[in-house]
């Protein structure tokens, strides 16, 4: 079956040609005049010209056939956009997933005592923020906070959940 923006019964090929022209023009500027004028490789087409297209225009359904065009393009814009989102998404989150295990090892081998807790702070606020936003769920970052005392009671609870994450993983290290 024939899409709407495709040849039509009794279509001749000079009108199609003409509607063609008038379909791949952008919707704001598409107009008969204007596919008249490259129709007939004319800087201006006269009434004549525009008068046959208005006809064919009115026959064979044109406004009608465009925006079913231009509907069909935008399906297929959406699935582009999207499909670029999603990829973009499932790269990022391969990225902070790998992150994250490489900061996981890094931290079963480093003495905590050693390291400063902001270290230990920032390294998994950056690899989980990277992570969450990859996969679509963004908690507010520990800059949002309100106070500097919020920021320091989060910062605490941040180092209290990464203590917890290296000592899981210690013991999985311990434990074979």
């Amino acid at each position: 079956m024939a899409e709407l923006w495709d040849r039509q019964p009794e279509e001749t090929h000079q009108s199609f040609q003409a509607f063609a022209i008038y379909r791949d023009l952008s919707p704001s500027t598409r107009s008969i005049p204007a596919a008249a004028a490259i129709h007939y490789e004319s800087p201006v087409a006269n009434e004549v010209q525009v008068r046959q297209l208005k006809e064919w225009s009115s026959r064979f359904m044109w406004v009608m056939r465009a925006a079913a065009w231009d509907e069909h393009v935008d399906k297929k814009a959406q699935v582009e956009v999207l499909e670029n989102l999603l990829e973009v998404r499932r790269r990022h989150a391969d990225i902070a997933r790998g992150f994250l295990d490489k900061v996981a090892v890094r931290l079963a081998d480093l003495d905590p005592d050693l390291l400063a807790p902001s270290d230990l702070a920032r390294w998994m606020d950056v690899a989980t923020r990277i992570e969450r936003e990859a996969v679509g769920t963004v908690d507010a970052p520990l800059a949002d906070q309100e106070s500097e005392e919020d920021r320091k009671i989060a910062a605490k609870e941040k180092l209290g959940e990464i203590a917890e994450r290296l000592a899981a993983v210690e013991s999985r290290v311990e434990n074979g």
